[in-house]
């Protein structure tokens, strides 16, 4: 796993999780970052005293990106000294007196009761979001196969209650063929908010709300992902989470009759593990399982996550259990990749049901409640979004207002990316690897209006053109396209890559040729073709050494290597360093790393595309799409 995301993490989770509730002493505190505060207790503070109190609590409350755990009655070396019942009720006027200069709201998380009537307390600070578009935003990508994953998520924000048959489904589906089939064949995006205090806020029949608002209303919110679960829309699942970049996934896996631990489980697991998502599972449908099975089913759990490719420890949620869902939560934000020796991954299961009376729910509620926000891996390079949506205001040609279109995706890079009508950025690459100047009129997350998007969030926005007078066409804007910051620095596109790939699995083998294979690179899904193979076990030859007679450099399944890609609709824009998964309609995945970039227009390696193979590339192409 990325060092920075495991140093990070350590900044964000509860001491206890180190040493237990029933041990005499916590680690010592960490003075100089994160957000975990130690005192003793707060009593007899003079004006002075809560000024410098409530500007430590300012810095803690960065360090957790709006959120900070304070541990009362424990001494700076992690000693559990405890309070009387009187320091605890002036601690606690004290911490809520510095909190209302932030302003914040404080809960109490976790109570241990210690010798001689005295008690530890650890309280969870959450800042309360003052600005319309400042609230903790946390992405969370819905996996799994048909197990019930988009019934989990309705009754989740909207409460809608499932009639045993899927009628759930119906209030978030995007299509009619899709409330038909019960399939969900494109990525759906749905939210609920906590406010500073903690209380849900959610839409529902009752008490309809629209995304705006909800995030006025809430000081986090959690944004869901619902991927396809079908093997067939595969490539959509993919480019939602390498597009999105999801903060974690929920890996859902049905009860019932049939479900367990499937192919497209598996599939999406692998997934999750190549991108170091961190997940925990939802068992769903557990209205349809007896209780023998469920037991049964919780050690199938237990075995599958502790085995490769895993290597895990599940952490079972049994109906209020809050201490264990805490427990369970400031665990699950010191994720740790099971690589490093004597770590595990803990993973976090829930066993849920959408048919009235509902089940788990509330459990699921207060994990998300408590669930941190990790940060940013991808912080390098330029300012750029990448685009995942394109939104015409009309069917025709062109928009209907001249010069305009709204794009959405995913931001990243060093710098936010600030509302500024005077500020010129570069869209593209068009085919010819051209970019063009635009600026952005308009800016939007979570359907809400906003002057500034961070990177690793997602947004919205209207652009126009520099150029007066000029439109755009259909055929100029695409998904997969970036927006990138106009420092005044040229920047080319790219028509081919090469990277240091893993074959996970291939029919054959990856050789140089005519076969078609689809890239994912962040918010770019395109169609490459191989230009050139080298073998691990070739890196390092020299060059100039002549290759033996008839031998054909390829890579089979579970060998490494460098392959040279390229785009074979036109130039793209990727990265050095970036994350590369490939794949096709044959069951090839292929993980990898890009090391290095072709600015060439055609790689030599490889010959055009004559007009008689061009209709066999397309249809081809139209077979990879979903």
């Amino acid at each position: 796993m990325d060092t920075l995301f495991l140093e990070a993490t350590k900044r964000t989770s509860s001491p206890w999780e180190r040493s237990g509730a029933n041990t005499p002493a916590l680690a010592a505190e960490v003075d100089e970052s994160g957000n975990v505060e130690y005192k003793l207790n707060l009593v007899n503070c003079s004006p002075e005293r809560v000024e410098h109190l409530v500007t430590q609590l300012q810095w803690r409350l960065a360090e957790g990106n709006g959120e900070a755990l304070y541990e009362l009655g424990v001494g700076d070396d992690g000693s559990l000294i405890g309070m009387t019942p009187e320091e605890r009720e002036a601690t606690m006027a004290t911490l809520t007196t510095m909190a209302s200069y932030i302003p914040a709201d404080i809960s109490i998380e976790r109570e241990v009761n210690l010798p001689n009537d005295r008690v530890a307390l650890e309280c969870l600070v959450r800042r309360r979001m003052i600005e319309e578009d400042a609230f903790l935003e946390i992405s969370v990508a819905v996996v799994g196969g048909q197990d019930g994953k988009s019934t989990l998520l309705a009754q989740l924000t909207r409460g809608a209650v499932d009639n045993g048959r899927g009628s759930g489904s119906f209030s978030i589906a995007r299509h009619v063929h899709e409330r038909v089939s019960g399939v969900t064949s494109s990525i759906t995006h749905e939210i609920l908010g906590y406010t500073s205090a903690g209380k849900l806020v959610r839409t529902s029949n009752d008490s309809p709300l629209s995304w705006e608002q909800i995030t006025q209303m809430s000081s986090k919110i959690i944004h869901f992902l619902d991927t396809c679960g079908s093997p067939k829309y595969l490539r959509t699942t993919i480019r939602g989470l390498t597009g999105y970049g999801p903060d974690y996934a929920m890996l859902c896996i049905s009860a019932g009759k049939g479900g367990g631990v499937t192919q497209a489980t598996l599939d999406h697991l692998e997934l999750l593990l190549l991108r170091n998502i961190p997940f925990f599972i939802c068992v769903t449908k557990k209205d349809l399982a007896k209780v023998p099975r469920i037991f049964k089913f919780v050690q199938i759990l237990e075995h599958w996550i502790a085995s490769e490719p895993i290597n895990g420890e599940a952490k079972i949620i049994y109906e209020n259990d809050r201490e264990g869902i805490i427990s369970a939560s400031q665990s699950f934000s010191r994720y740790i990749s099971s690589s490093k020796p004597g770590h595990k991954r803990i993973v976090p299961v829930f066993f849920t049901s959408c048919v009235n009376p509902v089940d788990g729910i509330d459990e699921l509620y207060l994990f998300l409640n408590l669930l941190p926000k990790p940060p940013s891996i991808n912080m390098s390079g330029p300012t750029c979004l990448g685009i995942e949506k394109v939104f015409w205001k009309d069917k025709d040609d062109r928009v209907a207002v001249k010069g305009e279109v709204i794009i959405g995706g995913l931001l990243r890079g060093m710098k936010p990316l600030t509302l500024d009508c005077a500020r010129t950025w570069l869209l593209g690459p068009d085919p010819k690897g051209q970019f063009r100047q635009v600026r952005i009129k308009s800016l939007h997350r979570s359907q809400s209006p906003s002057a500034v998007l961070f990177p690793g969030q997602a947004g919205a926005m209207v652009i126009e053109n520099v150029v007066e007078g000029q439109e755009f066409a259909k055929s100029e804007i695409r998904n997969g396209m970036v927006l990138i910051e106009d420092d005044g620095v040229p920047i080319k596109a790219a028509y081919g890559f090469t990277a240091e790939v893993f074959i996970m699995a291939h029919s054959s083998a990856m050789r140089p040729g005519k076969h078609v294979y689809m890239a994912h690179v962040f918010s770019m899904n395109a169609p490459v073709r191989v230009d050139a193979v080298v073998p691990e076990r070739d890196v390092n030859l020299n060059a100039d050494e002549p290759e033996e007679a008839g031998e054909v450099d390829e890579l089979a399944r579970k060998t490494r290597g460098q392959v040279r890609f390229r785009f074979l609709k036109g130039p793209e824009w990727v990265m050095d360093g970036d994350s590369v998964l490939i794949n096709d309609n044959a069951g090839t995945r292929v993980s990898g790393k890009i090391v290095s970039i072709d600015y060439r227009s055609c790689t030599p390696a490889v010959q055009p595309i004559d007009e008689s193979e061009n209709e066999q590339v397309q249809a081809k192409i139209e077979e990879l799409k979903i």
